[in-house]
């Protein structure tokens, strides 16, 4: 009998590939493909862009482990890959190519849509993606005021 350890992303991603379950994925979702995930990146800086204190999400990488995540998750990939074709499509051209002022506002739309549909369903998902896999570096954290412990005696009495 072979143990199988649960870690965080096996669970994260059995999570995200359940709730696609409510999703009915049309079956454009193949003509949207690798096309639509070249903007993935500008997506991503979009969400997490740098700062004086951090690095951008493309700058650390974001991009390519979650493209390296998402090669095992079928539906996941799909609808990814329609939220970033419905990007693509309401900005006439692809995300990539538009101003930030044009990108921050379709990234904007994009999280006030519904979540019961593709648009609001790829941004929240999307977004918690990228937040994970960005604050798993330490480049991420510079900026942070996370030196020491937030409770390096444990918990205050009477739990401690």
């Amino acid at each position: 009998m072979s143990r199988h350890r649960v870690t965080r992303r096996r669970l994260l991603a059995s999570s995200l590939t359940a709730s696609l379950g409510l999703l009915t994925l049309p079956a454009a979702a193949e003509d949207a493909g690798t096309d639509a995930m070249a903007s993935l990146g500008a997506v991503l800086d979009g969400l997490l862009p740098a700062d004086a204190l951090s690095p951008s999400a493309t700058e650390l990488g974001v991009d390519d482990e979650l493209r390296t995540f998402l090669a095992g998750q079928e539906m996941l990939t799909r609808l990814i890959s329609l939220g970033l074709g419905w990007m693509d499509r309401i900005g006439g051209r692809p995300f990539r190519e538009l101003s930030p002022m044009r990108q921050a506002a379709i990234l904007a739309q994009m999280e006030a849509s519904d979540p019961n549909h593709i648009p609001g369903r790829c941004y929240h998902i999307l977004r918690a993606l990228a937040v994970e896999f960005y604050y798993a570096r330490a480049e991420a954290l510079g900026g942070l005021p996370l030196d020491p412990a937030p409770q390096p005696h444990g918990y205050p009495p009477p739990w401690g």
